[in-house]
C-alpha cells in the first residue's frame, strides 16, 4: 500500500514538473514576443527620425551630399518608392528611406546595424521582410540546439523586426526542479523509513521492557529517550500542584539547560531572555484555565538569537509536552515582514499608479498613488477586489481612454482632473498582473506645444520660401551700399589726408599773424579794440586748430592707422606736462588745479605723448565745466596691476543717461546747465582718450553726480606690453 502511494506521490511530482516546464517555456515565447514588439517600435521611430530628417533638408533646398551627411545616410539619391512604401529593405544588409518634398523624391540608404540596439544576454536583433517569416513567438532547433524567435512587422512598412535567443531544451532551471522533487519525493520515504524504524525499535523495548520488568521511573525514561530528537524536539512535564517543571534529557541540551530532570520555574526561566521571562512564567500560571498550552521564547547565554517553542496540553491536572527548535520557522517569517515591508516601501516609492493581481485576478499589493490617482474609495481598494470590479470604478473618473497603438494591454486616458495617466498591463512569472501608471500630463502639454510649434515652423518655412526672392534682392542692395559706403569712407580718408595740410597751413599763419598784431610788434594799432579783436582771433584760431587736430587723430583711430611710439617712461612726467600746460586755462577759469601723485609711482611701458594728451583732455574738460572757485584734483596710484590716472572735479556733474555715451565720437553733455555754459568742441576729447587708453591696453571709467562733480579714471598697465592699434571702440565703464 505504502509503496503504490509513493508511485503516485512521484507520479504528481513528475507531472508538476512538467506542467511549471510548459509554464516557464509559454513565459519565454511571451517576453520574447514582447521583445520583438518593442524592437519593432524602436526600429519604426529611427526610420521615422531618418525621415524628418530627409524632409527638413529637403524643404531647404540642400543638395545630396548635404541630406546624406545631415541626415547620417551610407548613400543617397534621387529615387522614387514603389507603391504604397516609405521604407524597405535592401539586399546588401540595409534599409532604404523616402522622403519628397514638392514633387521631389529623394532615397537614404542606412546600414541595418545602426539602427538595431546592442544585443544582450544572448539576445540577437534582425531585420527580414515580413512575408518571409511566420511573425509570432516560437521554438527553432539547428543541430539538436534549440532557440526563442518572434518576430513583428514594423508598421507601416514590409518590414518585420526579429529577436533571436537560445534556448536549450534542458538547462539549469530544470536541474533546480529535479533537484527540488527529489527532495520532495525523498522526504516522504525517509520518513516511512523512520517511522517503521520506530515503530520496530517500540516494539522491541517494550517485549524487553516485559521481560526485564523495569521500574515506572526507568521505564518513563527510556520512553521520553525514545521520543526525543537531539537538537530538533525535547519532552517537558509541569505539575501545577508542586510547581515543578520537568524536562527530559534533549530538551535540556535543546535549550542549553545545566542539566534535566525537575526544576523549579526560577531556574527555568534562567535560559529565557530576560524580555520573555515575565510573558513564559505568565504562560505556566495561567495554563490550568486554557487547559493547553503554547508559548515561544529567545534563548539566553550559549542559546542566544535561538528561538524555541513550549506546546502540550493537560492530562489529569499534569501539563505535558513537548519543547521545539524554531529559530528557522521564526527568522524565515522574520525575513518575509522584511521583504514584504521593502516590497510595500518600494510600491509607495513608485511616482504613479502600482496594483499586483493574484493569478485569478485579485487585488493583493497596491500604492497610495493608486487610490489618489483614481479617486477609489476604501470599500473598493481592498484586498480581494477584483480586477474588473477595480477598473469599472476607475472608469467613473475617466474623461478619454484610447489604447496605444496594437498593445491591447496599454492606453492613454485623461481623467476628469485634467490628468494623464499611462496605464500598462502585464503579466507575471506566476499568471498574475501587474498594473503600472504613469503620468503623462506634462509629456502631453509638450506634444501640445511641440504640435503648434511644428505647424508655426512649416508656416515659417513657407513664409521663407515666399520672402526669400526679396531676401536674395535686399542682399543685393545692401551690398551696393556697402561697395558706396567703402568708396564714401575711402573718400573721407583721402579728404582728411588733405585736409590735414590745406587747412592747418593757411591756420598756423592766421594764428602767428594774429600773435603779433595782439603782441603789436610793429607798433600800437591805436585803439584799443583792434587789440582785443586781435586776441579774439588768437583764441579763435587755436580752438580751430585744436577741433581740425581731434578730428585728423579720431579719423586715423577709425582707419586704424593711428601708431603709438610705446617705449619705457616715467608716466610722472606725461602728466605733469599736461598740467603745465593747462594750469594757465585754470587760471583764467578762477579754478585749482592740485596735482597729488603717490610716491614712487613705477615706470610703464607707454607713448608719452599719447599719456600726456589723454591727461590734458581731461583736464580742459572738466575746466569747462566747472565753475570759478571750484578745484580740480589729478592724482597717480597704482591698484594691483594697474596704474591710474585719476581726474576729479567739482563741477556740474553727469546725468546718468548721458554716461553710457559720452566716450563716443561727437557726444556731448545735453543736460540745460551744459548748455547755459555754451562750451565750444567736437566731443572728440573723451572718445580719443578713450581710444589711446585701450591701445595702451587699458581702459576707462567715468563717475558723476549731478550737483557734485565728475571723475574720469584712465587705467594704464604697469608690467604689460601695450596692445596694437585696432581702431575698433570698447565699452566704457560708467558708474553714475
Amino acid at each position: 500500500m505504502l509503496t503504490l502511494l509513493m508511485m503516485a506521490f512521484g507520479g504528481s511530482l513528475a507531472l508538476k514538473a512538467f506542467e511549471e516546464r510548459q509554464f516557464a517555456d509559454n513565459s519565454t515565447l511571451i517576453q520574447q514576443a514582447r521583445e520583438a514588439e518593442a524592437l519593432s517600435g524602436h526600429v519604426r521611430a529611427e526610420l521615422i527620425g531618418l525621415q524628418a530628417r530627409m524632409e527638413g533638408l529637403l524643404i531647404t533646398g540642400a543638395s545630396l551630399e548635404a541630406i546624406r551627411r545631415g541626415a547620417q545616410f551610407d548613400a543617397v539619391s534621387e529615387r522614387a518608392p514603389p507603391e504604397g512604401a516609405w521604407a524597405q529593405l535592401v539586399d546588401e544588409g540595409g534599409v532604404r528611406v523616402f522622403a519628397e518634398w514638392k514633387g521631389r523624391w529623394v532615397q537614404g540608404v542606412r546600414a541595418t546595424a545602426a539602427l538595431m540596439p546592442e544585443a544582450l544576454d544572448e539576445r540577437h536583433f534582425y531585420l527580414v521582410s515580413s512575408g518571409s517569416i511566420p511573425l509570432n513567438a516560437r521554438f527553432e532547433s539547428v543541430d539538436f540546439e534549440r532557440s526563442a524567435v518572434a518576430c513583428a512587422a514594423v508598421r507601416g512598412t514590409e518590414i518585420a523586426a526579429c529577436v533571436f535567443r537560445p534556448a536549450p531544451m534542458f538547462g539549469l532551471g530544470d536541474i533546480n526542479r529535479l533537484v527540488i522533487y527529489g527532495l520532495l519525493l525523498a522526504a516522504p520515504l525517509l520518513a516511512v523509513f523512520g517511522l517503521v524504524s520506530v515503530i520496530r525499535r517500540l516494539n522491541r523495548e517494550k517485549a524487553e521492557a516485559e521481560a526485564l520488568a523495569p521500574t515506572p521511573a526507568a521505564a518513563e525514561q527510556r520512553l521520553w529517550t525514545s521520543f526525543e530528537a537531539a537538537g530538533v524536539i525535547g519532552l517537558w512535564r509541569w505539575n501545577p500542584a508542586t510547581q515543578l517543571l520537568t524536562i527530559g534529557p534533549e530538551a535540556a541540551m535543546l535549550v542549553g539547560a545545566t542539566r534535566d530532570g525537575e526544576m523549579t520555574l526560577d531556574e527555568f526561566t534562567t535560559i529565557v531572555a530576560e524580555e520573555d521571562r515575565r510573558r513564559v512564567r505568565q504562560a505556566f500560571e495561567e495554563a490550568r484555565p486554557r487547559q493547553q498550552f503554547n508559548v515561544s521564547f529567545m534563548g539566553s547565554g550559549a542559546m542566544a538569537g535561538r528561538y524555541f517553542e513550549i506546546i502540550g496540553g493537560e492530562s489529569e491536572t499534569i501539563f505535558s509536552g513537548a519543547i521545539l527548535n524554531v529559530s528557522d520557522r521564526i527568522q524565515a517569517q522574520t525575513r518575509s515582514r522584511r521583504a514584504e515591508a521593502l516590497a510595500r516601501t518600494a510600491l509607495d516609492a513608485h511616482p504613479g499608479p502600482f496594483a499586483v493581481w493574484n493569478n485569478h485576478k485579485r487585488l493583493t499589493h497596491w500604492n497610495a498613488a493608486f487610490g489618489r490617482e483614481f479617486n477609489l474609495d476604501r470599500s473598493v481598494l481592498q484586498a480581494g477586489a477584483s480586477y474588473d470590479l477595480v477598473m469599472s470604478e476607475i472608469a467613473k473618473f475617466v474623461r478619454v481612454e484610447r489604447p496605444l497603438g496594437e498593445d491591447a494591454n496599454s492606453r492613454e486616458m485623461l481623467l476628469i482632473s485634467d490628468v494623464w495617466i499611462r496605464l500598462v498591463d502585464r503579466r507575471t512569472a506566476t499568471d498574475g498582473l501587474i498594473t503600472v501608471g504613469l503620468d503623462i500630463t506634462n509629456m502631453k502639454r509638450q506634444e501640445t506645444v511641440l504640435q503648434r510649434s511644428e505647424r508655426r515652423l512649416r508656416a515659417m518655412v513657407e513664409e521663407l520660401q515666399r520672402t526669400k526672392g526679396q531676401a536674395q534682392e535686399l542682399a543685393e542692395k545692401y551690398a551696393e551700399a556697402k561697395t558706396r559706403a567703402e568708396r564714401a569712407s575711402q573718400a573721407k580718408g583721402a579728404f582728411l589726408g588733405n585736409m590735414s595740410h590745406e587747412l592747418r597751413t593757411p591756420l598756423t599763419h592766421i594764428n602767428g599773424f594774429a600773435e603779433m598784431i595782439a603782441s603789436e610788434i610793429y607798433g600800437p594799432l591805436g585803439n584799443e579794440r583792434y587789440k582785443e579783436y586781435a586776441e579774439d582771433i588768437v583764441g579763435a584760431g587755436k580752438h580751430l586748430e585744436e577741433m581740425i587736430n581731434d578730428i585728423l587723430d579720431m579719423s586715423k583711430v577709425e582707419a586704424g592707422k593711428m601708431r603709438l611710439s610705446p617705449a619705457l617712461i616715467d608716466p610722472e612726467d606725461a602728466v605733469d606736462g599736461a598740467i603745465k600746460l593747462a594750469r594757465r586755462r585754470a587760471a583764467d577759469r578762477e579754478v585749482a588745479l592740485v596735482f597729488d601723485p603717490d610716491d614712487d609711482l613705477p615706470e610703464i611701458t607707454g607713448d608719452h605723448r599719447a599719456i600726456k594728451q589723454m591727461t590734458f583732455n581731461l583736464i580742459t574738460n572738466a575746466i569747462k565745466f566747472t565753475d570759478p572757485g571750484g578745484e580740480i584734483v589729478v592724482t597717480m596710484v597704482v591698484e594691483g596691476k594697474w596704474l591710474v590716472i585719476r581726474v576729479r572735479d567739482t563741477g556740474i556733474g553727469i546725468a546718468p543717461e548721458d554716461l553710457p555715451r559720452l566716450a563716443q565720437p561727437f557726444e556731448q553733455v545735453t543736460s540745460p546747465e551744459a548748455k547755459e555754459r555754451n562750451v565750444r568742441g567736437t566731443g572728440l576729447g573723451l572718445a580719443l582718450t578713450k581710444s589711446f587708453a585701450e591701445m595702451h591696453g587699458g581702459y576707462l571709467t567715468i563717475e558723476s553726480t549731478l550737483g557734485v562733480g565728475t571723475t574720469v579714471s584712465i587705467f594704464l598697465p604697469v608690467t604689460r606690453t601695450p596692445a596694437p592699434a585696432t581702431g575698433k571702440p570698447a565699452p566704457v565703464l560708467a558708474d553714475a
